[in-house]
């Protein structure tokens, strides 16, 4: 069947018939949103079109190549099946029109992450619909954007070293743009039952945590060890992630090329036409709900080197004081 005319169209007052070769006949309601759409496509005389939008699973193979395979309304990768928030998203992005490589090769890298535990308690279970929650945006090669905080470096006598970029727990791992941290993968804490505990923590652009600086990282997600429960499922740990900018603006698109994803310093980054990382004028929305009243107490000391003299048993009125010194310094506060 090469044209659309090839097809057999019965139309009533009542219902329009299609008739595909080897196909249940599709029967559609006069007027209808769906009729007026397969009446245009007719007009048009595009049959690869009206298959792929009476039939869409079908169009998806064609979509990618024949590298996903519908069998039985679900999705196959090399024989593997495609978890459902994955497959909805291949769904999603072949509607859009858009690339199909960032959705596969992160489903590729996912594979390759070791942990073996019940599907309950795997990680690879519980990353994309972190992913999907916080809008973090895969690239292309099949990785993630996630966020944290740093701190400035203390030189011997104390002083901030403003050049040099560490994490906030030891202060001795260098965070800087084109450090890629690491740990055993052994050394980090694996259970999302355990909200703050070891690993590299990675989080949502809008999770706030402490720190003097915000820094966007990409992260492989075999490389990702848990994403813990608590906190709303803002943020996660993993035992690497490689340092792309630090101030990043929010991305809000759905993927975004690592060739944009700038690790130099320079005074004109060149930036991705999807990717853009820049400082952020616009105001930082910092999340305190989540918080416990001491973390409350560091983050405000943090931000705005403001010392909230109150006992922590006094998370309400600790919560109205860090809103206050927090906005005074230009944030919004949740």
């Amino acid at each position: 069947m090469k044209k659309i005319n090839e097809l057999k169209w019965i139309k009533t007052k009542k219902v329009l018939t299609i008739i595909f070769p080897g196909e249940l006949p599709i029967m559609l309601i006069t007027g209808t949103k769906k009729y007026k759409q397969v009446l245009k496509l007719k007009k048009r005389k595009n049959l690869a079109e009206l298959i792929n939008y009476l039939f869409p699973t079908k169009g998806i193979s064609d979509f990618t190549q024949n590298q996903v395979l519908i069998v039985n309304g679900k999705l196959f990768l090399g024989g593997e099946e495609i978890p459902e928030v994955i497959a909805t998203r291949i769904f999603e992005f072949y509607q859009k029109a858009l690339p199909w490589e960032p959705l596969l090769n992160f489903w590729i890298n996912l594979q390759k992450n070791p942990d073996k535990r019940e599907p309950k308690d795997n990680v690879k279970n519980h990353l994309y619909p972190f992913l999907q929650k916080n809008h973090n945006p895969i690239t292309t090669d099949g990785c993630f954007i996630a966020y944290r905080y740093v701190n400035y470096a203390k030189t011997k006598k104390g002083k901030e070293n403003r050049k040099k970029l560490v994490d906030g727990h030891s202060g001795k791992i260098r965070n800087n743009p084109g450090d890629s941290p690491s740990l055993k993968r052994a050394d980090c804490d694996d259970s999302s039952h355990n909200s703050c505990s070891r690993g590299l923590h990675f989080a949502s652009y809008t999770y706030g945590y402490g720190g003097d600086v915000m820094i966007a990282i990409k992260v492989n997600p075999q490389d990702v060890v848990a994403v813990p429960e608590s906190y709303e499922g803002g943020k996660g740990r993993c035992c690497k992630y490689l340092v792309l900018h630090k101030n990043p603006a929010k991305i809000t698109d759905d993927w975004v090329s690592p060739k944009g994803l700038s690790t130099k310093k320079t005074k004109k980054a060149k930036v991705a036409k999807k990717a853009i990382f820049k400082i952020k004028n616009s105001q930082q929305t910092i999340v305190i709900s989540t918080l416990t009243a001491k973390e409350i107490i560091q983050l405000v000391k943090t931000k705005t080197r403001r010392k909230i003299d109150l006992s922590p048993k006094n998370k309400k009125g600790i919560v109205k004081k860090a809103t206050a010194y927090l906005s005074l310094k230009g944030f919004k506060v949740k």
